[in-house]
């Protein structure tokens, strides 16, 4: 079946005149962690239209290929349309398949550098390939990432700077309102020609509830 987890530990070194039971969010010098993110599998069942082939023609061109992704209408013509590059017909695929999910090792380390400045460096470290075409995994993009921001507890400017997987440098831009959390994670795709791959932004609205449970020895920190 579908199933997904994630594990992990941290370790705080929270400031020698920090009081145990009266510890804010910020009484940290430094913090490291562990994590195995995103482990785990999910399961879709074949579309209508899906089909599986493994030959195309001797001679293919791209530019033909090209023309039939850009004057498809919709599965049905586009399948149609394919049958005219391959050497069999292709097989119709029933059931259900599974996709591996991105299942990673995390290392990070947060360090406060005074005056409300910190940075925070963060490793991923991919478990799947995705050149074993019998097995369907994916990889998450992120290889590792430096950040530098300045925080307080209601306002907070993140500089993300992004070395990808693929290859590729990243330089992004975060903000904190209040509740409100939004950002980019790549201010080259505003400026560059190619704007779908490598951009998109974020938008968060934290809503906490009023109610707050007694009896707690170590409060949870407000954010």
């Amino acid at each position: 079946g579908t199933f997904g987890a994630d594990i992990g530990l941290e370790y705080v070194f929270y400031n020698a005149n920090s009081a145990y039971f009266d510890r804010k969010w910020e009484d940290y010098s430094a913090k490291i962690s562990i994590a195995i993110l995103d482990i785990g599998r999910t399961k879709y069942p074949y579309g209508k239209y899906s089909t599986a082939f493994t030959q195309l023609q001797p001679i293919v061109l791209d530019t033909s290929l090209q023309r039939l992704f850009d004057n498809a209408t919709g599965l049905g013509t586009f399948t149609d349309t394919l049958r005219r590059f391959i050497l069999q017909n292709p097989d119709t695929l029933q059931g259900v398949f599974a996709i591996n999910n991105p299942t990673r090792v995390v290392l990070n380390t947060d360090v406060a550098l005074g005056g409300n400045f910190y940075v925070n460096a963060d490793l991923q470290m991919n478990l799947y390939s995705t050149r074993e075409m019998s097995v369907n995994n994916t990889r998450n993009i992120n290889l590792l990432t430096i950040t530098p921001r300045y925080e307080v507890q209601q306002l907070g400017v993140y500089l993300p700077i992004r070395y990808t997987a693929e290859g590729n440098t990243w330089v992004g831009f975060g903000a904190k309102l209040g509740p409100v959390i939004f950002g980019l994670h790549n201010l080259g795709w505003l400026f560059g020609n190619n704007k779908l791959p490598n951009g998109g932004g974020y938008f968060t609205l934290q809503i906490r509830s009023k109610d707050k449970e007694e009896g707690q020895e170590v409060p949870c920190p407000r954010f």
